[in-house]
């Protein structure tokens, strides 16, 4: 999970320039509400 947050570096077979970062910051929501999602199952 926390190589999906906002600012981390991206893989290098993504596509994006060196510089530049990968990620969001909607992430911790995400992973939140899919174990949320998967306890009920």
């Amino acid at each position: 999970m926390l190589a999906c947050l906002k600012g981390r570096p991206c893989d290098e077979h993504a596509g994006k320039e060196p510089h530049e970062t990968c990620g969001s910051s909607l992430a911790y929501a995400y992973f939140v509400s899919f174990i949320f999602f998967c306890s009920f199952l």
